[in-house]
């Protein structure tokens, strides 16, 4: 605040002057504590030093005492005819200010007086600031209405304008620190889940109508590899497994480095010694590749299990990433399965192919809870950052007077170490006469707007690794694998 020691500011400044039923200093603490303004949040009221403060504390043990106030009726002599006309010309604006001040819950007006006042009072408050006396069936109450100023011998009107608050906005700060959080990520997630989706693509290969009718001979696999899988190579990642391991750290979970990275690497070493010059496959090698095979896809054991347990509530959110890479890899080795077994007989007749449909129900439904689940949470942090909404601050001094400083104002509520960001309504005088307040809710929305799109941003990051959209594209080309080999089921009876 532009002058802490100020016994005055905002928009208001009030007393108790006397209570009807208990004790003054009651019905101080109650206007100390309402709602004031069009809102309905609890009041805290604060020090300008922005330590606690009681109603005790601000009145002592007695009524404050107003200097006599100066009416249109006692104006002095020095004052002119034609002034006193401009004046009650202007009453209607006062009024209406006047309209705005806060009443407690049930609190019935009874009168009003309206004055000036003839001398400095409560360390502070100038001489000529305009006073609304207000009697209600609690008691009486002072409200100076901040900003007018009538000069008690003249008559002139004008405006001075109140000390104000600085705006709370501690935002753009931890603005910067979510900007450094995203910064320090690694590569690792995204390693995994380019992985991911460039195996769901591979796994997408199309089969022609009758299903694929290739030789049972070890050749097989370079037309799987270097035809039907990508008509030229792709590069892939020469450190998933390291990824795999460190993720695996992080989720505590055992053996995925020994199922989904070493299985992971087996395949790539497949994949990429079948593009090389001259590239052939043995006998042997055909053997030796289909047992390899057989074993990984033991639903008992090895990466099958590992992928079961990504989907546990336990990794659901955490392990997405590794689930879409191991889901990934599980459906593109069953497909190789599928369709090395199909050599031999029908695709529908293969034995994988009522376990390649199975893991792609289950994998398919598992990805999309994840990515629901993941989606809510994301959704239900963003919804704590609440606002902007209407409050009023109260400030009191030990001199007999609060003040009352209305805002628009919203808050990051899951942030424990969060304060509300407030934007304190400004009063300027155009004419130098009439007063005007501007409120900033545009300031505090766009505030509000910018803060949780780089929150989402992180969570973003947290969850996906930036990448929802490749998590999505990997799902979406399991759908579309089911689709294909849909068409080899035989119709339902």
């Amino acid at each position: 605040m532009s002058g802490t020691n100020d016994a005055w500011g905002g928009a208001y400044t009030f007393t108790a002057l006397q209570s009807a039923g208990g004790s003054v200093q009651d019905l101080m603490h109650a206007y100390m504590t309402t709602s004031h303004g069009n809102h309905s949040k609890p009041v805290r009221p604060l020090a300008f030093d922005g330590s606690a403060i009681t109603a005790a504390q601000v009145l002592g043990s007695t009524a404050v005492k107003l200097p006599p106030l100066i009416t249109l009726q006692n104006a002095p002599a020095t004052v002119a005819d034609r002034q006193k006309a401009y004046l009650r010309a202007n009453l209607s604006q006062v009024m209406q200010r006047i309209g705005g001040l806060p009443l407690l819950p049930g609190e019935v007006a009874r009168d009003t007086q309206i004055g000036v006042l003839s001398a400095a009072w409560a360390a502070g408050i100038p001489a000529g600031s305009v006073v609304c006396t207000r009697t209600t069936d609690r008691g009486t109450m002072a409200f100076v209405l901040n900003g007018y100023h009538v000069d008690p011998v003249t008559g002139q009107a004008g405006y001075r304008a109140p000390p104000s608050l600085q705006n709370i906005v501690s935002r753009p700060a931890m603005n910067q620190a979510l900007a450094t959080t995203l910064g320090a990520t690694d590569d690792t997630g995204s390693t995994i889940i380019e992985s991911a989706l460039t195996l769901a693509q591979f796994a997408g290969f199309a089969l022609g109508p009758g299903g694929l009718v290739l030789s049972a001979v070890a050749g097989v696999l370079l037309v799987i590899f270097n035809k039907l899988m990508s008509p030229q190579q792709v590069p892939l990642s020469e450190i998933v497994a390291d990824a795999v391991q460190k993720v695996e750290v992080e989720l505590q979970l055992e053996n995925a480095d020994a199922t989904i990275g070493v299985d992971y690497d087996w395949f790539r070493d497949h994949y990429s010694s079948s593009w090389g010059d001259g590239a052939t496959v043995s006998d042997a090698d055909y053997a030796q590749f289909r047992s390899e095979l057989e074993t990984k896809l033991d639903a008992d054991t090895g990466i099958v299990q590992t992928v079961a347990l990504l989907m546990e509530p336990d990794y659901q959110q955490k392990g997405v990433l590794l689930f879409m890479l191991g889901a990934s890899l599980v459906l593109l080795l069953s497909k190789i399965a599928v369709i090395i077994e199909s050599t031999e007989k029908r695709v529908v007749d293969a034995y994988h192919f009522q376990s390649l449909m199975g893991k792609l129900d289950e994998y398919i439904n598992g990805g999309q809870q994840a990515m629901a689940s993941i989606d809510n949470a994301i959704a239900q942090r963003l919804g704590q950052v609440v606002g902007p909404n209407r409050g009023t601050d109260v400030r009191c001094t030990p001199v007999g007077t609060c003040s009352g400083y209305d805002y628009w104002g919203w808050q990051d509520t899951g942030d424990p170490n969060g304060q509300e960001q407030k934007y304190y309504d400004t009063t300027t005088s155009p004419d130098g006469c009439h007063t005007q307040t501007v409120e900033h809710k545009d300031q505090a929305q766009t505030d509000h707007d910018n803060y949780c799109t780089q929150l989402n941003t992180q969570l973003q990051q947290q969850y996906y690794q930036s990448q929802r959209d490749k998590v999505l594209a990997s799902i979406q080309n399991w759908q579309a694998m089911k689709t294909m080999f849909s068409q080899f089921a035989p119709p339902s009876s």
